[in-house]
């Protein structure tokens, strides 16, 4: 690796390197309703949410009738209705990301994961869509029990504390950015997801793109503008500004 470059590209994975739209939500919902639960968030307010997190929505919904013990239950529950579920669900790559891509980001990043996914599923999106190889097992970051957003983030932080590499999570929701911006890494939004372009500049990312394929600077950090744009480049981006 290159001194310089020296720093880790933690993806998210759904809506940024997966397209796997309807995998989430019908899923949480379901093992609430068993539980009495009524009242769900949109969509759009759950995007970016950890598992725990996106439970722990549905409960404060309405008004905290299960219990935190019943929801590491709910937890450990959706893991496998997930993996069932995912079988039947048809995943593909997110715009810009490919073999050829990823094989020269990985010549000068390390390359890791950063999602609010259990382990296990994570691993299995990005096996299914061929992508797996290039992502360093130690860096796959996913979140536990009790764990939020941001509690996530910042266990990522910690990881990297002692050490000089620069960490970028690269996410397409305000989650993904806020996250980033509250343990004090670096944030690259991709309006691949449910948020627009627009929608995301207005969170302050220290990039945005449109895609991966089309790179657009939204601040002006003069130490990352060149690394950053490099890692979009390198990813296909055919427009970026310095």
């Amino acid at each position: 690796k290159v001194e310089i470059m020296k720093s880790v590209l933690l993806f998210d994975i759904d809506g940024t390197l997966v397209n796997s739209t309807g995998d989430s939500e019908p899923v949480h919902h379901k093992v609430m309703k068993v539980r009495g639960c009524t009242r769900f968030p949109t969509a759009r307010e759950s995007s970016g949410l950890t598992d725990w997190g996106l439970l722990a929505s549905i409960n404060s919904l309405n008004n905290n009738k299960v219990s935190e013990n019943e929801l590491q239950v709910c937890f450990a529950e959706l893991d496998t209705a997930y993996l069932r579920k995912l079988q039947d669900v048809k995943l593909s790559n997110c715009i810009g990301v490919s073999h050829s891509n990823l094989s020269l980001l990985a010549q000068y990043f390390d390359l890791g994961i950063l999602t609010g996914n259990t382990y296990r599923r994570a691993f299995n999106k990005i096996e299914r869509i061929g992508i797996d190889a290039f992502f360093e097992k130690e860096l796959i970051f996913t979140a536990q029990v009790r764990e939020s957003r941001d509690e996530l983030a910042a266990r990522v932080r910690n990881r990297f504390s002692s050490t000089t590499h620069k960490v970028i999570v690269i996410g397409d929701t305000p989650k993904d950015i806020t996250a980033a911006q509250n343990a004090g890494l670096t944030s690259i939004g991709i309006a691949t997801g449910k948020f627009s372009l627009d929608e995301l500049i207005k969170f302050s990312p220290d990039l945005a793109a449109q895609r991966l394929a089309n790179a657009e600077l939204s601040s002006s950090l003069p130490a990352l503008k060149r690394l950053l744009c490099f890692a979009l480049f390198l990813l296909g981006a055919n427009r970026t500004t310095i």
